[in-house]
């Protein structure tokens, strides 16, 4: 997850890196372009709370609007209402990146594009076993950036569906506001990706913005939830350091850039992999931010509920998700030390054994 773009965290962004225009970089030089970058500010008459909401729509479009392009070449941009890539020429490079990491991925799978909510959907299937498994990534990330994950679900003995979130980078769609800004209609979409890929029940694991969606869900065929760091139940915490980190990282695309956010969300000391640092260059080039999901609405319907967050998740640390977790869900926080944000990165195999039965695991158990 990267911090949804407000009209107030751009302006402390702004004043973070020193006050100066930025201008943004494009392609593996990165010259600099003779068009500053300006934050406009947000209209007076805008009802949301300082800092709390994901910006209005039009302001959003506004400031994409305003950003040079990025990338090879100007002559194939997209509208930036429409699309979440800046270019035709991205939007490639992006799904390139993809299909190479999944064929270079040693497991046996297969890859399935099936048509949920009207949007095609890529998801990638692996293994076999008792149990299901459906992946929801959160923010930025795919299928092909949550292999570490899929190796140990795999390895540990289940069959295993990761989805590419549509509105998110990947190989499903690209389109902006296919959900209006409702967690439900993102519900309603995983129902179906389910109902059309299991034939049986399965279990599905969330991570963050993939939490919330998982969360949103109204499934029969869904028996039982991992949420991992959910999004959608309590505000995110927004540090200066974390705000500094995603200036850098969306105005001046770098590997160095993309290497610093991704420490902000892992565990103190841990160093992100190369190719996650190469992913997320990739984002900040050549696609568009994100707003906040809003807020879950889970379905009236009981289901097992595990939750989970990292000790030092810099979005959702356990004090101000602890108290949002029982309150809204009935249920209780596990907290995994030596954990950030990323806790999919950190500790892939005892999410793995998260799954091995039903209910909560005992508490305490070892984190490898």
């Amino acid at each position: 997850m990267v911090p949804p773009v407000t009209a107030h965290s751009l302006r402390r962004a702004h004043r973070m890196t020193g006050g100066e225009e930025q201008p943004v970089v494009s392609g593996s030089a990165r010259p600099r372009d003779p068009a500053p970058v300006r934050f406009p500010r947000p209209r007076s008459d805008s009802a949301a709370p300082r800092g709390s909401q994901p910006v209005p729509e039009p302001f959003a479009a506004q400031f994409v609007c305003r950003l040079p392009a990025r990338g090879p070449g100007r002559g194939d941009i997209l509208d930036p209402v429409r699309s979440i890539y800046r270019s035709t020429t991205g939007r490639e490079l992006i799904r390139r990146w993809c299909l190479d990491r999944l064929a270079a991925w040693p497991v046996a799978h297969e890859r399935r594009t099936v048509t949920a909510r009207g949007v095609p959907t890529h998801v990638v299937l692996a293994g076999s076993g008792a149990t299901t498994v459906v992946f929801v990534p959160g923010t930025n990330f795919n299928a092909a950036a949550s292999l570490p994950l899929a190796t140990a679900l795999v390895a540990a003995g289940h069959r295993v569906l990761l989805v590419d979130v549509p509105g998110q980078p990947g190989l499903s769609s690209g389109d902006r506001g296919l959900s209006g800004g409702r967690l439900s209609w993102y519900g309603a979409w995983l129902s179906e990706v389910i109902e059309k890929v299991s034939p049986e029940p399965v279990a599905v694991m969330g991570h963050s913005f993939g939490a919330a969606i998982a969360l949103s869900g109204d499934s029969p065929r869904i028996d039982r939830l991992v949420l991992v760091s959910p999004a959608g139940l309590a505000r995110l915490r927004l540090t200066p350091a974390v705000l500094a980190a995603s200036a850098a990282w969306f105005l001046r695309p770098a590997p160095k850039h993309s290497a610093r956010l991704l420490r902000t969300m892992l565990a103190p000391g841990r160093t992100p992999r190369a190719e996650l640092v190469e992913w997320m260059t990739l984002v900040a080039r050549h696609t568009r931010s994100s707003g906040a999901p809003g807020a879950a609405t889970p379905p009236a319907r009981p289901i097992p509920r595990l939750v989970v967050t990292g000790e030092h998740d810099v979005f959702l640390p356990p004090r101000r998700l602890g108290p949002a977790v029982p309150a809204a869900l009935g249920a209780e926080l596990d907290v995994i030390p030596d954990a950030g944000h990323l806790v999919v990165e950190e500790h892939p195999a005892y999410l793995a054994s998260l799954l091995e039965a039903p209910g909560r695991p005992p508490l305490g158990s070892p984190v490898p």
